[in-house]
């Protein structure tokens, strides 16, 4: 008998052996019990089935059984549909929770400046010790090497030894001349350029639902929110950096004019006023913003371009810049100090310049424009070399 069931099977249309796959395992929970009492009865009637019978009842059950099985499969493809339908839902949702929590984990804003701030101030030391070498004290003699046969090279000594020099001078406190005005100008800089962006409602650009539909409008309003934001940290942190750079300039001299703030910040009002606090402001501001154009206009291209590393290359171009605009902070820490009653800013180891740009010509003059640029290999330049002027000699003016 259960040959006959298994051939009978074999003879059964596509969608009845389908209906038998479904009865036996598969389909609607619902559905599966009527199902399979329906294909059973089927089956008896065709076992038990004679010469003379109802061929036409058979049909009719088959028909009715067809019938049950397309309920069945339409119930099915409904719910498969539906589950379709629900199945991107918590996936986006799952989506939106990494993305919170993503950002969640991001620093806060406040925190990486405070990050910075404490680096900066663990390395103010080295920052000092640059000061003084953009202003042109060298008070230890050069040294002479020689590698192999090539020509012999006059170097000035490291930052490390120009930071031991001042230590021995001044002691450990005396590596931080300075800072106080340093750290204050940098606080008041981040602090009340951001207020000012709130204030104006200048916000970061946002394309909508369609991140970077505009990368040239989001470009440009960046660039110019970011410009706003350097120009107002720039103005209110200069005169602390005034004060910052005449501080470290009195190691020379040992003057006691600039030795605090409160003193350094009477003397500069009553001397120059409100302008004095902004001597040298121009230089420095140029190369700022100089930076931050080239630098953001180089990510925009390289972002357009669809250079994966844009960021690296971008990061290559603001150094690269910076140390073309370099002579301009040179002459701006020269100029924060010409005219002044400090012996780094008064002949004969500094003139009395005209204003930054004759002080700028005069540096690339003598070759002086890069003082500082490099903190490790400091070489002579040329200019004193052929006239023998080292720091401490008769000011010579360049031809």
């Amino acid at each position: 008998m259960e040959s006959n069931r298994r051939r009978r099977q074999d003879r059964l249309p596509a969608g009845v052996a389908i209906g038998m796959n479904i009865a036996n395992g598969g389909g609607d929970a619902d559905n599966d019990a009527e199902i399979r009492r329906q294909m059973e009865r089927f089956l008896m009637r065709m076992e038990g089935a004679t010469d003379d019978m109802d061929v036409e009842d058979d049909e009719e059950g088959l028909y009715d059984l067809y019938d049950e099985m397309d309920i069945a499969d339409d119930f099915d493809l409904e719910e498969q549909e539906i589950e379709q339908d629900r199945e991107p839902m918590p996936q986006e949702s799952h989506d939106n929770s990494a993305g919170q929590q993503s950002l969640e984990h991001e620093p806060n804003e406040y925190v990486r400046f405070c990050t910075r701030l404490t680096v900066s101030t663990l390395l103010y030391p080295y920052d000092y010790a640059r000061t003084l070498i953009q202003l042109g004290h060298e008070p230890m003699p050069h040294m002479v090497y020689q590698v192999w046969k090539f020509k012999p090279i006059c170097l000035l000594p490291g930052v490390h030894k120009y930071v031991q020099y001042i230590k021995r001078c001044d002691g450990f406190a005396g590596l931080y001349r300075g800072l106080l005005p340093r750290v204050l100008g940098t606080t008041v800089g981040f602090l009340f350029s951001d207020i000012l962006l709130k204030f104006l409602c200048i916000r970061p650009y946002n394309s909508g639902p369609k991140k970077g539909a505009h990368p040239f409008r989001e470009y440009a309003w960046n660039l110019f929110r970011d410009s706003i934001r350097l120009a107002t940290a720039s103005v209110l942190s200069y005169p602390f950096h005034l004060v910052m750079v005449r501080q470290a300039a009195s190691f020379v001299g040992k003057e006691k004019v600039f030795e605090t703030l409160q003193s350094s910040v009477k003397y500069i009002f009553e001397q120059d006023g409100i302008v004095g606090f902004y001597a040298g402001f121009v230089p420095k501001l140029i190369a700022e913003m100089t930076v931050l154009v080239v630098t953001s206009t180089m990510a925009y291209i390289f972002f357009r371009s669809g250079d994966d590393g844009y960021h690296y290359k971008a990061g290559v171009v603001q150094l690269m810049t910076t140390f073309a605009t370099y002579p301009l902070e040179v002459a701006s820490s020269c100029m924060a100090c010409s005219g002044t009653p400090l012996a780094a800013g008064a002949p004969p180891r500094m003139p009395i310049y005209v204003d930054w740009i004759d002080c700028l010509t005069d540096l690339y003059a003598r070759g002086e424009h890069t003082r500082g640029i490099h903190l490790f290999w400091r070489t002579i330049p040329r200019f004193q070399i052929s006239t023998g002027l080292l720091d401490g000699a008769p000011y010579v003016r360049a031809p």
